[in-house]
Parts: C-alpha cells; structure tokens; sequence
C-alpha cells in the first residue's frame, strides 16, 4: 500500500528505499555490515547516482537523496544539515518545523543545528511506537551511541536503522549548549509540497 501524504508525497517508496540501505543496529558494530558507509562526501557525488556515490553518504546526503525519492525535489539536492535548517526557515511552507511536543509521524525528518564547527545531525522517522513513545530513524551516523534497545553504546559507521525514546539525548532533549557547542533545539520536520 502507498503511503501519499496529503501533499502528494510518496512517503513509502523513501521509506522501502531507505529500508533497502539500512543495516540493524544488531550489526552496526561491525564495519563491513554496512551497505553504505558513513563518508561526507564531495559535491558531485552528493547528487550522483553513479554506484560510486551510492556507495557512502552523510547524513545531511541521506535526507536530500530521501527527499528526492518522495518526489519533494526533482533532483537530489546538495544542502548539508545547517543548509537544510535554513531552507526550513526560509521555507516553512515546503519543510514544517514542529514544536517539542509533536508526536512525529513516518517520513517526517529530524533535525538540529550545531553553532561551533561542524554542522550537527538529520535523519528520517520510519516508525513511531505511541505505548513506549519510541522513534524508529534511519540515519547516517558516525558516533558511538546507545540506542533504545541496545545492551551497550555502539560504534555507529553508516546507515543504520535505530530505535531512541522520542524525549532521549539524540532526539527532542538534544543539549544546545556543552562545552564544545551550541546548538539548536532537535525538532521534527515535515516534508510538504506544494
């Protein structure tokens, strides 16, 4: 069944696609699990879809390469995370930031920006179990991270399939400030088209 959001999006043919990249996060330990590996690439490969450039991605990469796959964008487009925050901003219309309290639904994005150096983190919603308020995300990821679940803090390399309480660390209860950083609050983004 496809799922078509109200404004003619194809959620479900991003989510299969995403589904056909990901590893569990029972194998993300292991490096050579993954069928994309976590590599910021350069700015022909981030729109490519040569094998090549299929071959890793970023985070920021997956969301643009997921956005296209829904039909939000023609072509995949080269923003990275602090791009796709302005865009949002600059566009509230195409990208819907929501506010803390959203109960994220599938294909929605997640999001926060870092003030101090790099640009901070993205990824997709693919489930949401209401009972446990638990997300399921398909992202890429280069960070050791205990998702929902795991018995220990993994060595995230890669696309992977994850599973985080919607109010963790990771998600809406991102810190926006450490020592090493500022950022902005987490939020839950909607796809919309017009």
């Amino acid at each position: 069944m496809k799922l078509i959001c109200g404004s003619g999006l194809d959620i479900q043919a991003g989510i299969e696609w995403l589904e056909s990249i990901a590893i569990s996060h029972e194998k993300a330990d292991v490096r050579s699990n993954y069928k994309v590996l976590y590599v910021q690439e350069g700015p022909t490969l981030r729109t490519s879809e040569s094998d090549e450039a299929l071959k890793y991605s970023d985070c920021s990469e997956l969301v643009c390469r997921y956005l296209q796959k829904i039909g939000w964008s023609e072509k995949v487009k080269h923003l990275n995370t602090s791009g796709l925050d302005k865009f949002a901003k600059k566009h509230p219309d195409l990208l819907v930031v929501q506010d803390e309290n959203y109960i994220p639904k599938k294909g929605d994005i997640f999001l926060w920006v870092n003030h101090s150096g790099s640009n901070g983190h993205t990824g997709v919603v693919v489930d949401y179990n209401k009972s446990d308020d638990v997300v399921t995300t398909i992202e890429a990821i280069n960070f050791k991270e205990r998702p929902h679940g795991a018995s220990k803090a993994i060595n995230l390399q890669g696309v992977a399939k994850l599973k985080w309480k919607r109010t963790s660390r990771h998600l809406i209860n991102h810190p926006t400030v450490t020592k090493r950083y500022t950022a902005d609050p987490c939020r839950f983004i909607t796809p919309s088209k017009k």
